[in-house]
């Protein structure tokens, strides 16, 4: 077996990276390291490399002190939930991996590799550009302006810092504030600001402020203009904005939604066979280049359209006003209300009828918070509704 492993910045990357290479050597699998880089360039290794598993040690957009594992197949998608699953029970189960030999720990450039392969293919599409990156202190800080400098752009970076304590703090597509003020400031023709590990972009381009449901509308109005969109199923999540829904139908092509979460996203598009799909959070999956969220290809794609002048298919969209707000609890609580939902169902049904539009409310699988959703046709609708459903959850699950 192969196996190819990345981290990203943090701190504790370093030997969690080291643990993982020497164990599965050890384990008589082949290991390919690729050392600090982004979560999109580790999928695209896997594919390279023939590997049979990718690892990426990173805790994506969270804060530095938080750390994790994420799982490739040999596809360079995310694995399913099912066979985390079964992982987590052989883990716990006690299982004690045997020594075999012909295990190695090898180095490769798959930085270099990811730049060489994806500027040969998108070069020809793009016409000189200045860009500001953000970077996130991240994952990102090396592979982005490798690949806009290597399509013939001239890129500024900011928030680089690869020391690993600044990753996300104030920076990045989760905090692209900064970012944005400097885009205008500077006027570039266009910026990317992605998250900590890469697989996440918020975009500045023409002048406007594009999350990853607008990358998405305006990548498949290329690629369908173009006559290379072969497919024409657009896969979204419930999250996305009916107004991009709106634009996708009336260019005459599918709208899909998924749960939130880039590798429900993948999953669907693997099913449809279809070529795109994200998430407004930032994750655009291109299926001809990648299986995964990937928010550095996303912006060389961004360019190759407004090289084409593509991103005017912006101008298609009419967002309908959303608003958001948690209800921040215990882990007791989320437990509590996962199994109560079909209770509150009825009474959050009517809200979503009195708004006039859509009301999502989400358990999170990782915090003690349960998100809510509203869009609607007025500001002031969404706002009320979200009131609303607080006050139906508070009720329902009392001191919280």
């Amino acid at each position: 077996a192969k196996v190819v492993i990345a981290r990203d910045p943090r701190p504790s990357g370093v030997i969690i990276e080291k643990i993982l290479s020497e164990g599965l050597a050890a384990a008589g699998i082949k290991v390919i390291t690729v050392g600090m880089t982004a979560t999109p360039v580790l999928a695209f290794c896997v594919r390279k490399y023939n590997a049979d598993l990718g690892v990426m040690v990173s805790a994506s957009h969270n804060p530095p002190e938080y750390n994790g594992i994420k799982f490739f197949d040999s596809e360079g998608r995310k694995i399913t939930e099912e066979l985390e699953e079964k992982i987590e029970e052989i883990i716990d189960g006690g299982y004690k991996p045997r020594r075999k030999k012909g295990g190695s720990v090898t180095p490769a450039d798959g930085e270099g590799d990811y730049v060489r392969h994806f500027s040969a293919l998108l070069k020809p599409r793009i016409s000189p550009k200045r860009v500001l990156l953000d970077t996130a202190n991240g994952a990102t800080s090396f592979v982005a302006p490798r690949l806009f400098e290597a399509l013939g752009c001239v890129a500024d970076v900011i928030f680089n810092d690869v020391g690993g304590e600044k990753i996300n703090d104030g920076c990045g597509a989760t905090a692209p504030e900064a970012f944005i003020e400097a885009a205008k400031k500077g006027k570039y023709d266009a910026g990317f600001c992605f998250d900590g590990d890469g697989d996440r972009v918020v975009a500045y381009c023409g002048g406007r402020v594009l999350d990853g449901d607008h990358m998405v509308y305006i990548t498949a109005k290329y690629f369908l203009e173009s006559g290379e969109l072969s497919e024409k199923t657009i896969v979204g999540t419930i999250m996305s904005n009916r107004g991009v829904e709106d634009a996708v139908l009336r260019s005459g092509l599918k709208f899909v939604r998924t749960s939130v979460g880039d590798k429900y996203v993948a999953y669907e598009m693997k099913r449809l066979q279809a070529e795109l799909g994200g998430e407004a959070s930032g994750h655009v999956i291109i299926a001809r280049y990648q299986n995964t969220g990937d928010g550095v290809l996303a912006g060389a794609v961004l360019l190759a359209c407004d090289s084409a002048k593509g991103v005017n298919a912006y101008d298609d969209i009419t967002d309908y006003p959303q608003t958001s707000g948690d209800i921040l609890t215990t882990h007791e609580k989320v437990a509590e209300y996962k199994a109560r939902q079909k209770e509150f169902a009825p009474m959050l049904e009517i809200i979503q009828r009195e708004s006039g539009g859509r009301l999502v409310v989400r358990p999170s699988g990782t915090e003690p918070k349960i998100r809510i959703m509203a869009e609607a046709p007025t500001q002031a609708a969404a706002y009320l509704a979200v009131a609303k459903a607080r006050l139906c959850i508070l009720g329902g699950l009392g001191n919280v």
